[in-house]
């Protein structure tokens, strides 16, 4: 139970369409999380939910990002939290809005460069914050591959900022609950 804990973060919440990825799953003999912006895999099965197969080739396609990494690095440090007000619903009928979780207001991360591209402040703070002793791995690229991460018990890709200009707000707002 404790690993499933480990890397219940990284599932897609209630917003993400995909249902299969609302918690930890098994796949190839690997337990895997995913928010499609974040991948995170530890080898065995500790999940009780088979993975959908058509993701077995993605999946083994980002772990197979770990063997261009030239030079494994510290894991940087997510800059300060700035709260602004809620761009969704300017804090009016707040209780509604899945953008601020009824808050009214968001916290913003700014994006962190490193060697191997632009990541999102709220990924960053996110492996820091829930995976022990995680390093990121260098890697040579433009921005638009996946950076490889591992921690003690695992490994993981993050995308970068440069991959995920298209998606939602989400990418780059650390959702609290205070």
């Amino acid at each position: 139970m404790k690993t499933i804990n480990l890397l219940m973060p990284f599932c897609g919440g209630h917003y993400y369409l995909h249902g299969w990825a609302h918690k930890p799953f098994v796949l190839d003999g690997y337990t895997v999380a995913t928010d499609g912006r974040i991948a995170v895999w530890i080898p065995g099965c500790h999940a009780d939910t088979e993975g959908p197969q058509h993701l077995g080739s993605r999946i083994h396609h980002l772990m197979a990002l770990h063997a261009t990494v030239f030079e494994w690095i510290m894991w940087p440090e997510a800059g300060p939290a700035v709260k602004q007000p809620c761009p969704q619903c300017q804090g009016v009928n707040a209780l509604h809005c899945d953008d601020c979780c009824g808050r009214g207001w968001v916290t913003e991360l700014q994006p962190i460069a490193t060697p191997s591209g632009i990541l999102s402040g709220h990924y960053v703070r996110m492996v820091a914050k829930n995976l022990p002793n995680p390093t990121l791995g260098a890697i040579k690229t433009d921005g638009q591959k996946p950076v490889p991460f591992r921690f003690s018990g695992g490994g993981g890709v993050i995308m970068t900022q440069q991959q995920i200009m298209g998606y939602t707000r989400e990418d780059t707002r650390e959702r609290t609950t205070t």
